[in-house]
């Protein structure tokens, strides 16, 4: 209250944020703004009933280029219908005729520095809103339909408006918990009101005079009625776990109350964390106040920025008397800075971050795999979070199964439960006090994890090795994460905690901290978002600053929160969220988690605590050695836990067939589709519409039968059998691959199962090493014959994909598109030395048409300077000349060149310094020499055509390099053998698989019999279809 005075004295002052917002008003990159994209217009209406904050607009995006594809930094903003009216938003754009597009609504805000789009929130319905075929503005106006107002986060009364993620913002949180003020005895007993503000750092070139910075240092109650506020983009939000419909709201003129034994929490949103500082006033009611007067300011204190360099950390800082700017105590706040995982992968497709199906309750998961083995008794044959232990889990019905994931020291994400290990200084075959070392697991890297002679903490301690199969590579310790993902049965779900360290309430650490924190989580989420692919996730984990970090940095998967609760078995953790259900209730319910991960033990003092969650809409496991008994598991799913966690899935599941849920409903799926394929064919048969009544088909097949011998019986057989082929390929694919993430049921799978537009992500611009290339292509056939550029050690162009991160493709997106050749005409000898066909075999223009038709056309779809033949290939020509791999090679200071070994680090190294970018690099195995060649580098551009990052494209994963200067690579290289770049091709290169004439060879015999009967020919036929389908 006392600083007022500047403002009173100075109230004619120039406002610093006037010249700001005019200076970079026309610099602003806002959300994308409607271009035409189709042939038919179309007005996007939508009722607001939320409350706008300073700085979010209402935006759209969608399934089509016009909506932004899905892209954040590409939504369409919409407008007020009228000025006076801000509950009606509205958008009139061009939207493709030939499909039906996708859409969905988000609150978003919009940097005015960088321009970056900032998801606040955005619907999260698992089948978005959709604009049907040929629906447009002109049905609207003649009367046809009737206008449609959609009402924003609900679709048909199922409102789902969930909190977006970070994508290149900061959040910093503050925490004010466990009675954190001291302060004079006086005021000691007084109700203390907390606010944060922040404040912006950086000069601006208009804000010389002092008494603008003074006021823009001023907290936003302090200014004078009429003051505008400080220019910092921000938002700051607060929540008090004290209470029980817990949410985080904007926060009051005076701050938040703090009561005693409360749990505050600040969330403050920055776009410049590094430029930002915040105020923390504190406010209090006087002893003599009257009823409607004000509390009055007691004391501040200013945080800088360069105080809160670390993730997280705890600040002790004094608090200053607000009259007489002297000491009045101190205070404690505990902060957590959450930063973007960059590059950001997610989009606004699809979210799973808080769905579950409400027929997956009961759900089985197997413990650590098939369960704890290092127990003192009855523990687990098989070595626990192995991938052995996993697979036998799911081969005994586990519908998920739970395992911990920890980083090496050289960032490596691996499954291990427990912090510390004991390595075996010697080669002994007793253990003997003196011959084990405890160390933290975190103080070697993989390969020390692998090579060395490891222990787990009970062998180490007891002095009794327990497991003796090492030398099976499923029962090794410490498998990586990304093993895990790829070998263990995609419908299996994953409950994957993240082992951190956290601080007990006796002030220990269970383990020291030496791993940053959002890099420990960067590290885990970069696997599994680049080789999760189809599976279903839940992350987990007892600390609720990494829940919070797992929730903000992805839009994906969900997030439980672990808990302790209640209990004697366990120490209890400093942080009094984990200790109790109802404390770990609410802060899952105001972090929009998925839900709790609950102590059985606390469950069953107390089984109304169920209630607690679901009464929320939370989902609720439970974890503990209680759960291995039968009994006690079919308790737990009578109280409608959602999972039950526990060990030995052999022993203690009840279910007759060992399936995963998820299985069981992908095979439902497929049976109705089947059921319905049949009704399909019933129709077309009482109808006669069948595969021979098309005349040019039948004509075609009338004339291949009388020089083939093949007659139309055999051809009918072939007909049906082709479309049962169909079927069953469509069935293996959809239970070996089912549809993204799943959490769908039937009917939403179906709705997406088609991706009518092509959307991409990146543009990979491949050069391969022809020699490489030459010795793949000759070891698949004898007789397969090269052509290599002349001199034949230089790098050509193998292609221009578009891809999707994660993902394979698109590809053919143009399916009636003909290779004109003719466009090439002026570049065709160019093409011929730059952009060569290796498989000499093959006519040289096929490799060009290929790379057209499969790639060519979904680039051109999207990117005008890739829309032509003539552009697609002239643009490889030109990113060869400026980024020529034997330019980056010739370049770098490091000595590489054909007919020599290299470490991945040091190739890496070398195109890192080139391209300042991370690329791909692509090894080929060569079975008959058994190494690894150097084949491919893959540089990665976005569609305006700039470098990128490769992070994210399929068949490649970030591998450690931590003795290199960059500290990871994007391989698919094996880091720990050498990669031979060759100068020649080996002559005795030998095919390795049968030669494709020998399979034409096979079918053309069987195809072309001699049977002198309608049943012998029509038993050829069933021959033949059956050698089609092997």
């Amino acid at each position: 209250m006392q600083r007022w005075w500047f403002l009173e004295e100075n109230g004619d002052a120039k406002d610093p944020s006037s010249s700001t917002s005019q200076k970079t008003e026309s610099s602003v990159k806002k959300p994308k703004q409607p271009t035409p994209a189709g042939d038919r217009r179309y007005t996007f209406r939508v009722l607001v009933t939320y409350d706008l904050l300073k700085d979010e607009t209402i935006a759209i995006t969608g399934s089509c280029e016009s909506l932004g594809n899905w892209d954040s930094e590409q939504c369409v903003q919409l407008h007020p219908e009228s000025d006076g009216d801000r509950n009606i938003w509205r958008l009139a754009t061009e939207l493709p005729r030939d499909a039906s597009v996708k859409y969905r609504y988000l609150i978003c805000s919009v940097d005015p520095t960088s321009g970056n789009v900032h998801v606040r929130r955005f619907e999260t319905h698992t089948v978005p809103r959709q604009v049907p075929i040929d629906l447009s503005d002109e049905e609207v106006h003649t009367g046809q339909i009737q206008p449609k107002i959609d009402t924003l986060g609900d679709i048909d009364g199922n409102i789902k408006l969930d909190k977006g993620w970070l994508t290149t913002e900061t959040i910093m949180q503050f925490k004010f918990f466990d009675n954190p003020f001291s302060v004079k005895e006086r005021i000691k007993n007084r109700l203390l009101y907390v606010k944060i503000t922040t404040m912006n750092l950086r000069i601006n070139a208009e804000s010389q005079n002092l008494s603008s910075l003074l006021e823009e240092s001023l907290s936003n109650d302090t200014r004078e009625n009429g003051a505008e506020s400080a220019t910092t983009y921000s938002f700051t939000e607060v929540t008090s776990l004290r209470n029980p419909n817990v949410s985080y709201e904007q926060q009051s003129q005076f701050g938040c109350p703090y009561h005693k034994d409360d749990f505050l929490i600040y969330n403050v949103t920055v776009a410049e964390p590094e430029n930002v500082a915040y105020l923390v006033d504190l406010y209090t009611y006087s002893s003599k106040s009257k009823e409607d007067e004000p509390p009055y300011h007691l004391g501040y204190h200013y945080i800088l920025p360069n105080f809160l360099k670390k993730s997280e950390g705890v600040l002790e800082l004094p608090v200053t008397c607000a009259s007489k700017h002297r000491p009045l105590g101190m205070m404690r706040i505990e902060y957590l800075k959450v930063t973007p995982l960059l590059p950001s992968r997610c989009t606004l497709e699809r979210s799973y971050i808080r769905y579950w199906n409400k027929r997956w309750t009961g759900l089985d998961v197997g413990h650590r795999g098939s369960g704890t083995s290092f127990k003192a008794s009855d523990g687990n044959v098989i070595r626990e979070n192995t991938i052995a232990s996993l697979k036998k889990a799911v081969a005994h019905g586990a519908d998920m199964v739970e395992f911990d994931v920890q980083l090496s020291k050289d960032l490596v994400p691996v499954i291990y439960h427990d912090f510390d290990i004991y390595v075996s200084l010697k080669r002994k075959t007793t253990l003997e006090t003196n011959d084990m070392l405890e160390l933290p697991m975190r103080e070697l890297t993989l390969e020390q994890l692998r090579n060395l002679k490891v222990y787990h903490v009970v062998e180490g301690r007891n002095r009794e090795a327990k497991f003796f199969d090492e030398d099976l590579e499923e029962h090794q310790p410490f498998p990586q994460l990304a093993e895990a993902l790829d070998q263990i049965d995609p419908h299996c779900g994953f409950n994957i905690e993240v082992k951190w360290s956290q601080k007990l309430k006796d002030g220990r650490m269970e383990s020291e901290l030496t791993f940053d924190t959002n890099l420990y989580v960067d590290c885990i989420l970069r696997v599994v978002l680049a080789k999760a692919g189809n599976r279903r996730i839940v992350f987990s984990c007892f600390d609720a600053d990494i829940c919070t970090m797992l929730r903000l940095k992805q839009n994906l998967y969900p997030v439980m929160f672990l808990t302790l609760g209640v209990t004697s078995r366990y120490p209890s953790y400093h942080d009094p969220r984990c200790n109790s259900i109802e404390m770990a209730v609410r802060n899952a319910y105001a972090s929009e988690l998925l839900g709790i991960v609950a102590h059985t033990e606390d469950l069953l003092r107390d089984q109304t605590q169920v209630n607690l969650a679901t009464e929320k809409g939370l989902i609720i496991f439970c974890w503990g050695d209680d759960n291995n008994c039968k009994d006690t598991i079919k308790h737990l799913k009578s109280l409608g836990i959602h999972a039950i966690i526990y060990d030995k899935m052999d022993i203690y599941s009840d279910k007759a067939v060992k399936e995963s849920v998820f299985l069981v409903g992908a095979r439902e799926s497929q049976a109705a589709l089947l059921q319905q394929i049949n009704i399909e064919n019933r129709y077309e048969q009482t109808n006669q519409h069948e595969f021979l009544n098309d005349k040019d088909v039948r004509l075609s097949l009338d004339k291949a039968a009388s020089s083939t011998g093949v007659t139309k019986v055999m051809i009918s057989a072939v007909n049906m059998f082709f479309r049962i082929a169909c079927v069953t390929f469509f069935i293996q694919f959809c239970l070996g691959a089912p549809n993204r993430y799943e959490y769908e049921d039937s009917r939403e799978n179906s709705v997406d199962a088609v991706d009518q537009l092509h959307p991409f992500d990146l543009l990979i611009f491949t050069q391969r090493w022809p020699i490489t290339a030459c010795s793949e292509w000759r070891e698949t056939g004898k007789d397969h014959i090269c052509g290599l550029p002349t001199p034949a050690t230089v790098w050509t162009i193998h292609g221009i994909w578009p891809t999707k991160w994660n993902t394979i493709g698109p590809a053919f997106c143009n399916k009636s598109a003909i290779f004109d050749i003719s466009q090439l005409t002026s570049i065709k000898q160019q093409l011929k030395e730059h952009w060569l066909n290796v498989e000499k075999n093959k006519p040289d223009d096929s490799l060009w048409e290929h790379e057209w038709l499969k790639h060519g056309t979904c680039a051109a779809e999207a990117i005008e300077q890739l829309n032509t033949e003539s552009k697609y290939f002239n643009q490889g020509l030109t990113w060869l000349e400026q980024h020529s791999v034997n330019g980056a090679f010739a370049a770098s200071g490091v000595d590489i060149k054909p007919g020599y070994n290299y470490s991945l680090a040091k190739l890496n190294q070398a195109l890192y310094d080139y391209y300042g970018k991370d690329v791909a690099i692509e090894c080929f195995y060569d079975h008959k020499t058994q190494r690894q060649l150097l084949n491919e580098i893959r540089i990665c551009f976005d569609k305006q055509l700039q470098s990128a990052d490769c992070d994210g494209i399929m068949d490649m994963q970030r591998v450690a390099l931590p003795t290199a200067r960059v500290g990871s690579v994007i391989s698919n290289c094996n880091a720990a053998n050498p990669i031979f770049y060759p100068d020649t091709v080996p002559k005795d290169a030998l095919p390795m698989v049968m030669e494709p004439e020998a399979q034409y060879e096979t079918i053309y015999e069987v195809s072309n019999g001699y049977g002198d009967t309608q049943d012998d020919v029509q038993q050829q036929a069933y021959e033949f279809v059956e050698v089609i389908l092997v």
